[in-house]
């Protein structure tokens, strides 16, 4: 007898019993914190033997979830001055460019009385030491091929001249009937000479 009721109390508590509540009210619920706006909302309360049909308003304490430091201050980055390099007088840039233009007669790679005095005066500006490039050209009239030959006839002409003055020349070529300079025919029949000079301020 003693141990069936062991064995009956045993199983009352082994086995889950479930509870139950009489009534689910719905209670007002208020949300307070001194840095965020009071807000208020219905919740649903499970009790048994509950008062009254409305329950009383309860503030919620909520938990700090952010906790600020002191306020930060941002600093702009440090601009750095401008930097202005300043070329003296006595040295300025040099650049490649046109140093002088030498033209010639049509079918002619010999140069005229006036080209020779103008080659003079060119020759006299190239700065000294410096190697000059000598490039001939022809006009439209005429074959690709004789042209090729006739404005390297007159590159040849004018880069012997130069050296002859004591002109350093680097290259001599002929471009025959490229890159006209203008449409008067006159004018691209010529040599240019291409050097070193000193960009002026």
């Amino acid at each position: 007898m003693l141990a069936k009721f062991m064995t009956t109390a045993s199983l009352v508590f082994l086995i889950p019993l479930s509870s139950f509540a009489s009534e689910i009210r719905q209670r007002p619920f208020a949300y307070s914190f001194d840095a965020a706006s009071a807000l208020s909302g219905d919740t649903f309360v499970v009790c048994s033997d509950c008062p009254d049909n409305k329950l009383t308003i309860l503030p919620a304490i909520a938990k700090l979830a952010v906790r600020m430091s002191d306020p930060m201050t941002i600093q702009p980055p440090a601009t750095q001055p401008d930097v202005v390099t300043v070329t003296p007088r006595n040295e300025l840039p040099e650049i490649k460019g046109l140093l002088g233009t030498v033209h010639f007669q049509l079918n002619s790679s010999r140069l005229s009385q006036f080209e020779q005095g103008n080659l003079e005066k060119i020759s006299r500006d190239i700065p000294a030491g410096n190697a000059v490039d000598v490039t001939g050209y022809t006009c439209t009239i005429g074959t690709d091929d004789y042209n090729k030959k006739l404005s390297f006839s007159r590159a040849e002409a004018v880069a012997t001249v130069l050296k002859a003055k004591g002109v350093h020349i680097g290259t001599i070529e002929g471009k025959g009937k490229c890159c006209p300079a203008s449409q008067d025919k006159q004018q691209n029949r010529r040599v240019e000479i291409i050097g070193i000079r000193k960009e002026e301020m």
